[in-house]
């Protein structure tokens, strides 16, 4: 689309029409070319206002208005091109393209030599992917002005879209014969002789501008790289020193013969080269933090051994140092530290390095959630609030920071506050069921955590309305009712459930099993417990004064007490388990 073009044109076309009204008298009459009939002066008259009222009314925004005045116009004048021309760029802009067409190759018709007319129609085929006559109508402004040399990149892009590079490559041919060796016109042909693969021809290309231009560093560069695509690695070498000759202070040359030296198996070199590129400033960090990726995956490949990892795991701590000494007020250096060192599981440092990258750009939401997912994975409650709210500071709409502060505040033991900011989040949320059932398992937790049942339940509940699968709900809120022997059956239920999602879980299990104590199950109750046990349980002080608890009510009185006494070793059994055991009595 060219609207500069266009615009320029209607104001021209207003002038023009302006100044014609003056000259009307003299001219006398003007003849219809379409019907040979002579348009009177009146005629002529009224047709310009036509003109001049549609162009108006386009300029306002009224396309429909501007229609009506140049139908109006061509009905006095159907000769009249510019006004065609004028309605098929309306129609354009109406997504009308079939219209458009028409009137536009009408007004060519009339006034086959106004360039304007051909820009439109070329446009318009191309919108409608006829690239055969969106070339001929370039190919037509080239006859008409074959000095606008513009026109030959837009008649070879033309072809080069719809994959004829033969063609595209001969209107290049045809611009070069009249511009010479321009470097534009030689680095398109160039890539259409890469594209189709004709190495050699573009060697030649190359060898002929390095012939009109030795010291251009470029030239030697492009031709270093085509030597190395084709296998003439010691040609490509020669050129990749001259570069070097010429401009010693380019800052990819090292990065070029890198991937030269690698190619031809000489790693050492090549990485040598690597440490020049990191060392030098001028070498934009993105480029260096994508070679360091690259090293990632390499070693994370399958084929590669324990010790090959080790040493190139040893190449990536230099290039990270080179990385922090040469970018050290630059925030992606600290994260791409912060995500190496998580590779290695050195969390601890990995969240200092986030923590430098948040000072300086404290205005990226994914360095702040990394820090705040680090402090949780280190269990660090109190960072993770302090952290949160710093980034609820500055991103008060995104949910994630106040479900982070939330949980903290529940770990922390301050549920007041934890459902403050949870309730908070909750309304910030749309379209993430995944999030928002997070935040009412979270609410759950922190209701809970005060002994208020009823919104506990309802947040839980909540919760599963939007996610029934969720295990950690499931297996809780089944617990606290099996505690309080309430909806027993509900319980049941939920509990069987994630048992279902995640067997062998021995918390999942004992939940279970105390369930079915409740509901006075206790041989099925003892299995489950049993279960439990062998899948871990051994270790829970809380598991084996449940077993206790079960065995006792089946009578057995030794088994209770042994399991009881274990439970207390543990240290995490219940406020009963003294007097269980000294009265050698169930107390519930």
């Amino acid at each position: 689309m060219r609207p500069t073009r266009y615009i320029i044109h209607a104001f021209l076309l207003l002038f023009l029409f302006g100044i014609s009204a003056d000259l009307s008298a003299q001219r006398g009459k003007k003849k219809n070319k379409s019907n040979n009939k002579e348009l009177s002066y009146e005629e002529e008259l009224q047709a310009r206002r036509f003109f001049l009222n549609a162009t108006r009314s386009r300029l306002l925004g009224n396309s429909e208005e501007a229609l009506g005045f140049f139908e109006k116009c061509i009905e006095i004048d159907p000769s009249n091109a510019a006004a065609k021309f004028e309605m098929a760029k309306i129609y354009e802009h109406l997504e009308k393209t079939e219209d458009a067409i028409r009137l536009a190759n009408e007004a060519v018709e009339i006034d086959q030599k106004n360039i304007w007319y051909r820009f439109l129609q070329a446009d318009l085929y191309l919108a409608n992917g006829d690239a055969e006559n969106a070339a001929l109508a370039y190919r037509a402004v080239i006859d008409l002005q074959p000095e606008k040399y513009e026109v030959y990149f837009e008649l070879a892009q033309v072809y080069l879209v719809s994959g004829d590079y033969n063609k595209a490559l001969k209107v290049y041919d045809e611009l070069q014969e009249k511009v010479g060796l321009a470097e534009e016109v030689v680095m398109q042909r160039y890539h259409v002789l890469l594209a189709m693969g004709e190495f050699n021809s573009a060697i030649t290309l190359m060898e002929e501008m390095i012939e009109e231009n030795p010291n251009d560093p470029r030239y030697h560069g492009v031709i270093a790289e085509l030597y190395d695509q084709v296998g003439e690695s010691d040609k490509a070498l020669v050129e990749y020193q001259k570069v070097l000759e010429l401009d010693p202070l380019n800052s990819r040359i090292h990065l070029a013969l890198a991937d030269h030296y690698r190619v031809v198996g000489k790693n050492d070199l090549a990485y040598e080269e690597l440490k020049l590129a990191f060392r030098d400033p001028e070498v934009d960090i993105d480029t260096k933090v994508q070679i360091l990726l690259n090293f990632y995956d390499v070693t994370g490949h399958a084929s590669v051994s324990s010790e090959e990892r080790k040493e190139l795991m040893n190449k990536v701590d230099e290039l990270i140092d080179l990385l922090v000494e040469v970018h050290p007020n630059n925030a992606r250096t600290y994260t791409i530290l912060g995500d190496y060192q998580m590779r290695e599981s050195r969390f601890t440092e990995a969240r200092e390095s986030f923590r430098k990258a948040v000072e300086l750009e404290p205005d990226k939401f994914v360095i702040w959630q990394q820090l705040i997912m680090l402090s949780s994975q280190l269990n660090d409650q109190k960072a993770v609030a302090s952290e949160s709210a710093q980034a609820i500071e500055l991103f008060p709409t995104m949910p994630i920071f106040y479900l982070y502060q939330g949980i903290s505040l529940v770990q922390e033991e301050k549920a007041e506050e934890a459902i403050e900011a949870l309730t908070a989040g909750k309304d910030l949320v749309v379209d993430d069921p995944q999030i928002l059932a997070q935040f009412y398992s979270s609410l759950g937790d922190a209701y809970h955590a005060i002994n208020d049942n009823v919104h506990s339940d309802k947040n839980y509940t909540n919760c599963l309305k939007v996610d029934p699968d969720n295990i950690y709900v499931l297996n809780n809120f089944a617990y606290y009712l099996s505690v309080r022997n309430e909806k027993l059956d509900e319980a049941e239920s939920m509990s069987r459930r994630s048992n279902e999602l995640e067997p062998g879980q021995a918390s999942f299990q004992d939940t279970y099993a105390w369930i079915l104590y409740q509901q006075g199950k206790l041989n099925d109750a003892k299995v489950w417990m049993e279960k439990a046990l062998n899948n871990g349980g051994q270790s829970s002080g809380v598991i084996l004064e449940h077993y206790g608890d079960i065995l006792y009510k089946l009578g057995d009185q030794d088994g209770a007490l042994e399991n009881w006494l274990k439970a207390k070793a543990l240290g995490d059994a219940s406020d009963l388990i003294d007097k269980k055991i000294d009265d050698r009595q169930l107390y519930e």
